[in-house]
């Protein structure tokens, strides 16, 4: 009877075992060096990678000196050859199409000779609008009074510049590309472009056409988004995190170019930012940012054919002083709408934004898990 006491003490003490808890640690480590989730070092490795696995390769098709389309054309040709992800393929299907993107349409790169020669390249979701309307103004001859502030749409830079100015202009598709092209270092002319964090454009294009404005047709593919947040592919998700991710995993099917790489508009700014005058940077500071531009085009203009205020005047009409400078309203919520799994996806696809246009990465990375 005893014995049998004793197996049972055995077998309930076992039954009970439980290894003992680690010695506490007086200074536990942190996750990584800045005591964060995630380390900016981490993401900016993966973008490098996502980089050189899928862009490099096709990008190396590309002449040092050859237009836009020819450098998207020879890309596209070598995805028959070549392993690449089905988004980039269609990315570059659609680029090479003027009726799918419009990508090298009319608007983004826009010129005036007023009141010096002066030329942008205008990239969606980075400020067309204004650009638009500074580049009229300017053609205009400047603004003057309150009546002043009003111009025809844009002034394109084939409507601008004289083909005997000997500028290449080879058709409708290509011609913008190749002038704003042949401007850069060009006595008497300077050229100009905003960029704008890849993350936080993609947020602002998603809010914009995708939930507030899905009648404007441009939060594609149509036949899934076409009726913007009240789609059934956005409304089986609650969480705005959620109706993003599904658009980044789905909008490469069909491109719109409010969500094409920055990297590719114009002249290929991937090959040939450095060849611009100014590159400026959609964030905190771009009202002085523009005021700087316009100060120059005035001291350009000043230089040459005396006294002229026509930039600043242009400049005063298009943004207002009363803006608060914050012209990314996209940014205080970015954070909120891009899971990582989202980022993950979108930083592959914008990989070659922040590796060929040198663009930081955002700091909320951070707060995610890599």
């Amino acid at each position: 009877m005893a014995i049998s006491m004793a197996i049972v003490t055995i077998v309930l003490s076992l039954g009970s075992w439980s290894p003992p808890p680690p010695p506490p640690l007086s200074n536990p480590p942190p996750l990584h060096p800045t005591g964060r989730r995630s380390s900016l070092a981490s993401w900016e490795a993966f973008v490098r990678r996502a980089y050189d696995r899928i862009y490099r390769p096709f990008r190396s098709r590309c002449h040092a000196d050859a237009p836009a389309l020819e450098c998207l054309e020879a890309m596209y040709a070598a995805t028959e050859e070549a392993d690449a992800p089905w988004w980039l393929r269609t990315m570059l299907r659609d680029a090479r199409h003027a009726h799918a993107a419009i990508l090298h349409g009319a608007w983004h790169s826009l010129a005036s000779r007023r009141p010096t020669g002066s030329a942008v390249c205008t990239i969606e979701k980075v400020g067309t609008t204004n650009f638009r309307r500074f580049m009229a103004l300017l053609q205009a001859d400047g603004a003057r009074g309150a009546r002043g502030c009003s111009a025809r749409p844009f002034a394109s830079i084939h409507s601008v510049l004289a083909p005997e100015e000997g500028v290449a202009y080879t058709g409708r598709r290509r011609g913008h590309d190749e002038m704003i092209g042949a401007l850069h270092g060009r006595e008497g002319w300077s050229t100009f472009v905003f960029l704008r964090e890849p993350l936080e454009r993609f947020a602002s294009g998603f809010e914009d056409k995708c939930r507030r404005n899905p009648a404007e047709r441009h939060c594609s593919p149509l036949e899934i988004f076409g009726n913007g947040s009240r789609s059934r592919a956005l409304r089986s998700h609650t969480s705005l995190r959620g109706q993003l991710a599904a658009y980044a995993d789905t909008f490469p099917l069909s491109w719109n170019l409010h969500f094409f790489p920055q990297a590719l508009f114009c002249d290929d700014l991937g090959r040939n930012l450095h060849r611009y005058s100014f590159v400026g940077r959609m964030n905190e500071t771009f009202l002085q940012q523009m005021r700087h531009v316009a100060a120059h085009i005035d001291h350009c203009a000043s230089s040459q054919a005396g006294a002229s205020d026509a930039a600043m005047r242009a400049y005063r009409c298009v943004f207002p002083v009363k803006q608060d400078g914050h012209a990314t309203h996209a940014k205080r919520h970015v954070s909120r709408m891009i899971s990582a799994f989202s980022a993950r996806r979108l930083l592959e696809i914008f990989s070659i934004d922040y590796v060929e246009l040198e663009l930081p990465l955002p700091s909320f990375l951070e707060e995610l898990p890599f």
